[in-house]
C-alpha cells in the first residue's frame, strides 16, 4: 500500500509547475481527440456519439450536406490529430532532454538511438598506461559504453611526480588523461582538467591532478 502510495505521489510530481511537460501532454490528447473525431466521422461509428453529430451538422452546415466534403474534413481531422500528437510528444521528449542534456534538443532521436545502442555494446576491459591508453578509449567509447579502464601508473615528473613525492598518492597523470577520453563532453573535460596553475603553491599542478590527489586522499 505505501509503496503504491509513493509511486502515485513520484507521478504526481510531473504536474508541478514550470516543467514545461503538462502544457504538451495535454496538446497530445487534444490530437488523440482529433484523431477519434476524424475516425468517427469517416466511419460513421459510435466513437464520440454526442460530439461527432454535432461535428457532422456543423460540416453539413457549412458545406450544404456535400458527402465528399463530409470525408475531406474527417480526413484532415483525422491526420491533423496525428501531427498534433506527434508534435506533443515530441516536445515533451525535448522539454526533458533539453534539461537533462542541454544541447541536444533537437536531436532527441539521436540521442536517445544512441544511447541505447552504445549501452547494448561488447563489454571491454582495457589494461595498460601512457597515451595511448586514453587514445584507445577514445576510439572505443565509440561503439560501447560498457568499458572499463585498469590504469597502471608510473609517471615520476612534472606534477604527477611532484604530487606522488609530496602526498605519497598514485600518480594521477594517466588517469586524468583516462577520465578526460571517456567522457561525453570531451572539449569541456579537457580544458578543464587540463587546467595548469601558474602561480603559487599549486604552480606547475593541472586541475585534474589535484582533484583526483583530494580523491585519492579522501577515500
Amino acid at each position: 500500500m505505501k509503496k503504491n502510495r509513493k509511486k502515485f505521489s513520484e507521478t504526481l510530481k510531473w504536474l508541478y509547475p514550470n516543467l514545461g511537460v503538462k502544457r504538451y501532454f495535454l496538446l497530445a490528447v487534444f490530437g488523440i481527440f482529433l484523431m477519434a473525431l476524424g475516425l468517427a466521422v469517416l466511419s460513421h461509428g459510435d466513437i464520440l456519439s454526442y460530439l461527432e453529430t454535432h461535428f457532422r451538422e456543423a460540416i453539413y452546415f457549412l458545406t450544404g450536406r456535400t458527402k465528399l466534403f463530409v470525408i475531406i474534413l474527417g480526413i484532415l481531422t483525422f491526420f491533423g490529430g496525428i501531427v498534433v500528437i506527434c508534435f506533443g510528444f515530441k516536445k515533451m521528449l525535448t522539454s526533458v532532454i533539453n534539461v537533462l542534456l542541454p544541447g541536444n534538443e533537437d536531436k532527441v532521436v539521436d540521442v536517445i538511438y544512441a544511447r541505447r545502442q552504445l549501452k547494448r555494446g561488447p563489454k571491454i576491459v582495457v589494461i595498460g598506461g601512457g597515451t595511448g591508453l586514453s587514445t584507445l578509449l577514445r576510439g572505443l567509447k565509440a561503439y560501447t559504453s560498457n568499458l572499463t579502464a585498469i590504469v597502471t601508473v608510473g609517471d615520476d615528473g612534472g606534477s604527477s611526480g611532484r604530487l606522488r613525492r609530496e602526498l605519497g598518492v598514485l600518480p594521477p597523470g594517466d588517469v586524468r588523461n583516462c577520465l578526460v577520453a571517456l567522457a561525453e563532453k570531451e572539449d569541456v573535460m579537457e580544458d578543464l582538467f587540463s587546467y595548469r596553475f601558474k602561480n603559487g603553491t599549486f604552480e606547475g599542478h593541472s586541475l585534474g591532478n589535484l582533484f583526483l590527489a583530494g580523491l585519492a586522499e579522501r577515500f
